[in-house]
């Protein structure tokens, strides 16, 4: 039985005991039957940016700017149709009182949110059509007019829900209490609408300092008019109108990484690796910026001359320490397939076809000892299915979708080489005679 030379120190023994580690000589000849763990396969790592990324329906709304120590600086806007209320009972008796937004922050917050929020609405003077003519993109930006509609200044409440009416200028109001009125054929039909009221933006003040979430259902946010009968007595009545939930609405993400460890990113087709960017490599959410892994060393496997079978694969990554300072680590990551130009190519999902999320290990006593695991066995076979290795396929690191497009969740992985910090490719093996 003969191992390639390079194996001969690489090798430590899993069993049911805490056994020392060994190495593969005459001792382990003696043996029948081994579980091996191989833990020193090298391992690529290097960022990604994906040039634009579908925000289409998010789950949330972002708004707001802060400057990130790692990723730089982030602008967000939020960009919305709005429909029709279901009925309408307007007439001549009708007097209007005001027209509101309301909206409901869900508590999820980037940044100094101990500084005042400055937020403004703005009406849309471009039809909100898709680039592609599918989907919208956190690049996707349109025209709008310069002045507010409305605005507020407030403080906001992290972790909390936080209903916020902002009251929209009187003579948007009044011109709709008019249309009503008279059947205008602006209020005829939802085309009809979207034609003449072409949509909202919401856009934080230049001297923010945080991103905020906002609900987007249609029972959350709304244009609201209220008006009230004059007669015996006096009565309100309100009609609302909300987002159009089978319209157009998508987050707009800028990001400005001017000075900071990955600002060389500027096409998807061109990798940056681990040693350019300070030892790491970097996934951040809304802005397109992954992790990639190339596994160039696996087939060095196919040196081995002895019989085992090929048991199972994790990868282990660890957080660069401290770096979750500004933004707390997120509990899931998933997997993608990718190849040369760095395309998302599919998920990578169980044997029940469930997508493989990485376990997360926090030390919430020092903070030191971070680490996600991932279970790439799947992906290690099929690598090993046809006796070669594609130096063109690797693994992207990034978010669920709905992270990914409704979030700037981010991780900053350690990849120095020391034994504390490395990246780890753990391969299990049963070797038998």
């Amino acid at each position: 039985m003969v191992v390639a030379g390079f194996l001969v120190i690489a090798f430590t023994r899993c069993t049911s005991g805490d056994e020392e580690a060994f190495s593969i000589g005459e001792k382990y000849l003696s043996k029948q039957t081994s579980v091996t763990l191989i833990d020193t396969f090298s391992l690529g790592l290097s960022t990604v940016f994906i040039d634009s990324i579908s925000t289409t329906s998010p789950a949330n709304f972002l708004v707001g700017s802060f400057s990130d120590e790692y990723f730089g600086e982030v602008q967000t806007s939020a960009w919305f149709q709005i429909s029709q209320p279901d009925s309408v009972t307007i007439n001549e008796a009708s007097v209007f009182d005001s027209l509101t937004l309301k909206i409901r922050l869900n508590g999820l917050s980037y940044g100094d949110t101990l500084m005042p929020f400055a937020l403004s609405v703005h009406r849309l003077t471009e039809a909100m059509e898709p680039p592609d003519d599918v989907y919208f993109y956190n690049t996707t930006h349109f025209q709008y007019n310069s002045s507010a509609l409305g605005s507020v200044v407030f403080y906001p409440r992290p972790n909390r829900d936080n209903e916020l009416e902002i009251r929209i200028d009187d003579a948007l109001g009044r011109e709709w209490m008019k249309f009503l009125l008279n059947k205008a054929d602006e209020f005829s039909s939802t085309d009809d609408f979207l034609e003449y009221f072409k949509g909202l933006v919401l856009v934080g003040g230049n001297g923010n300092q945080s991103v905020l979430g906002i609900a987007n259902a249609d029972s959350l946010l709304n244009l609201v008019l209220y008006t009230h009968f004059i007669g015996e007595e006096r009565r309100e009545v309100e009609y609302k109108f909300p987002i159009h939930a089978s319209g157009a609405f998508f987050n707009h993400i800028e990001s400005n990484r001017n000075g900071t460890e990955i600002e060389s990113l500027l096409t998807q087709k061109n990798e940056v690796a681990a040693p350019l960017t300070g030892s790491k490599t970097f996934i951040q959410a809304g802005t397109g910026i992954v992790t990639r892994i190339d596994f160039s060393s696996l087939n060095r496997i196919m040196e081995i001359e002895d019989r085992y079978i090929f048991y199972k694969a994790e990868l282990v990554l660890k957080p660069f320490p401290l770096s979750n300072g500004q933004v707390g680590y997120p509990d899931e990551i998933i997997m993608y397939s990718t190849d040369k130009g760095n395309r998302l190519i599919s998920a990578l999902t169980d044997s029940d076809g469930e997508t493989i999320k990485a376990s997360f290990s926090f030390d919430s006593q020092y903070n030191e000892t971070n680490y996600y695991k991932l279970d790439i066995t799947d992906f290690v076979n099929n690598e090993l299915s046809d006796a070669w290795v594609d130096p063109n396929s690797g693994l992207i690191l990034t978010f669920p979708n709905e992270t990914f497009t409704s979030s700037l969740d981010r991780v900053v992985f350690d990849a120095r080489q020391a034994d504390a910090y490395r990246p780890l490719l753990k391969l299990y093996f049963v070797f038998y005679q």
